[in-house]
């Protein structure tokens, strides 16, 4: 009785173990989908706000700026659709309005901006060489004062991204591997503890299979649970970050967002678990069968 009550002590022990790595886990996983995710929105984002200046002489009349554009718009690089300009009248009182200083104090009538307009580009075009070149034809056009882009920073934040992925793989790739030998241990242990009881089925001819099922019912239950608590425990650290930064806070509190966070968190662990137990279990079994005592 007292051997009984013993294993069971021990079994709830290894499941809340199981459970913290489990969860443990679950939040490393769901922290870096949310990461990764959010940083690949921001960055599609910005590429889809990615575009070229177009600043035109003052000598030019409303009739030329116009015919100027139309020239622009005939580039294959252009998106024809979405192309602004704007007045350096507008320019000016937008400044006034955001700034509060009166250049007019200094500059008497002079209007220091530049007639601009902005020029949408096509998705194939927003890379760093290929505004470059279009940046250096648009300068060339007559009446054009002068052309600027997106700094280099931005223009390159598709592959830092990825090197940013790559990394990030790698550490949840590491982290697999050793909650998969902690569970492996935990498994190896609940067998050991049953080793009697099991070596019993198998002279009474049950099937590994057999033996697997209640292991693997419970490894599910465990990583379900695991999953669930590292998904509440993500959320709770978002909110914070998000109450201290509410400008990200549409970026992953959102229904799309929290969806691919929650059924990536609950299938990866569940999944991992079943598994992990399965090939530790069959690992076990299979070296073992002769002798489990």
């Amino acid at each position: 009785m007292l051997k009984m009550k013993n294993n069971k002590i021990k079994s709830t022990s290894l499941n809340s173990m199981m459970v913290a790595s489990v969860s443990g886990l679950a939040f490393i996983i769901g922290f870096f989908v949310l990461l990764i995710t959010g940083v690949n929105s921001w960055g599609v984002h910005l590429q889809n706000q990615m575009k070229v200046y177009v600043y035109f002489d003052d000598s030019l009349q409303v009739n030329q700026i116009n015919e100027t554009i139309k020239l622009i718009k005939k580039d294959i690089s252009v998106d024809g659709s979405n192309i602004q300009f704007v007045s350096k009248e507008r320019i000016a009182k937008d400044f006034l309005a955001s700034s509060h200083e009166n250049y007019e104090e200094l500059l008497g009538d002079v209007n220091p901006f530049k007639n601009l307009a902005i020029i949408g580009l096509v998705d194939s075009s927003k890379t760093a060489t290929k505004i470059a070149v279009l940046s250096t034809k648009f300068k060339s056009i007559p009446g054009v004062f002068d052309v600027s882009y997106p700094s280099q920073l931005l223009l390159t934040l598709t592959p830092k991204i990825k090197v940013i992925t790559s990394i990030v793989t790698l550490l949840i790739l590491i982290l697999c591997i050793w909650i998969y030998v902690q569970l492996a241990n935990y498994i190896r242990l609940q067998i050991h503890g049953n080793r009697l009881l099991l070596k019993s089925m198998q002279l009474l001819g049950s099937t590994d299979q057999f033996i697997m099922k209640p292991y693997l019912i419970n490894a599910a239950i465990l990583g379900l649970v695991g999953s669930l608590l590292g998904y509440a425990l993500v959320n709770g650290l978002v909110l914070y970050i998000t109450s201290q930064l509410p400008e990200i806070k549409l970026l992953v509190f959102n229904t799309e967002m929290q969806m691919t966070l929650f059924v990536s968190t609950l299938l990866f662990c569940v999944l991992f678990s079943l598994f992990s137990t399965y090939f530790s279990i069959r690992n076990y079994l299979k070296n073992s069968h002769v002798n489990l005592i």
